[in-house]
């Protein structure tokens, strides 16, 4: 706690040294652009759209990044469309020749149409252009494959989900997410041998992970979730409790911990333990309250528990 005060008196102090910069030229295109990164982190977030706005008034030459950055934070606000027309002008403003801030820009946008806007059709038009731009980029593949998956066109989005594998072979966290989203479109189209060797692809990807080093708490926790998949919920129990032990805390980029927690509560729900699901759901929103998952858990194990109200609340 006493780095995490640090860190925010020090943000803190960079705003008043910027503010102090623009009273003398408030022209400067890319001190606004760098006041407003600084609010973001400090989540003063109308704060930072007007210096983002102010930057490309003023010509900065980061004014693609700052539109984009305004569409995603307008979006966090609930914003979309407004968080769309910031999408379109980033484009605008960005280098055609600049491949990598494009796919940024149309990986933004598509996301917002098709998890916040709900217009899958639409987020699938942007994200067939990323691809074309640049058909190795796993990012937009992967993004395309799930909303081919929501428009129900499964044997498509395990085909996209195929192509992220090959191209993050040796990528271990690409692997656990594009190998269950393979399995999951598989399912849906009612390839269940085909699925469930997806899910057996991972769980023995994993099992190398944890022989290679038995505290990786992620391949922990992305074994488990195979072992879930695969309907095998004692062994996915095991294996997230292994997970939250060797979690080196919530904070760390390498902890799993409130997934593992989220993943035992789903298992528990699936063993009609409810009370301990329930706990287990309570930990993971402990850990982080934003895991969107474990509040959909919790509302499901009162609702078993015949708590109807409590769940509809958890649930919003």
């Amino acid at each position: 706690l006493d780095r995490q005060t640090e860190a925010k008196e020090a943000r803190e102090k960079a705003v008043q040294v910027y503010s102090q910069t623009l009273s003398n030229n408030p022209e400067d295109g890319d001190t606004w652009f760098k006041i407003a990164e600084v609010l973001g982190s400090l989540n003063r977030n109308e704060e930072a759209i007007d210096a983002y706005e102010k930057s490309i008034e003023m010509n900065s030459s980061k004014a693609g990044i700052a539109a984009s950055t305004i569409s995603h934070l307008l979006a966090w606000e609930g914003r979309y469309e407004e968080a769309l027309v910031a999408s379109d002008m980033a484009l605008n403003l960005t280098d055609p020749e600049n491949v990598q801030d494009r796919l940024l820009v149309l990986n933004i946008k598509g996301n917002i149409l098709a998890e916040e806007a709900k217009r899958p059709e639409e987020a699938l038009q942007v994200f067939d252009e990323a691809v074309k731009l640049d058909p190795r980029d796993r990012t937009s593949l992967m993004y395309r494959a799930s909303v081919l998956k929501d428009l129900h066109r499964y044997n498509e989005s395990a085909e996209a989900y195929q192509k992220a594998i090959e191209l993050g072979a040796n990528e271990s966290n690409w692997i656990t997410n594009a190998l269950i989203g393979k399995g999951d479109a598989l399912n849906s189209a009612g390839r269940k041998d085909e699925a469930l060797e997806a899910y057996r692809s991972l769980l023995e990807i994993k099992e190398l992970e944890v022989q290679e080093n038995s505290e990786d708490s992620m391949a922990w926790e992305s074994k488990g979730r195979a072992f879930f998949k695969m309907e095998l919920y004692e062994e996915a129990i095991e294996a997230f409790d292994r997970s939250i032990e060797v979690s080196p805390g919530p904070y760390a980029i390498s902890s799993a911990s409130d997934a593992a927690w989220a993943g035992k509560g789903d298992a528990l729900l699936k063993l009609g333990r409810n009370e301990e699901a329930l706990e287990a759901y309570r930990q993971a929103i402990e850990l982080y309250p934003l895991n969107g998952d474990a509040w959909h858990g919790k509302g499901e194990a009162l609702q078993a528990l015949g708590k109807r109200i409590e769940g509809d609340w958890a649930f919003q």
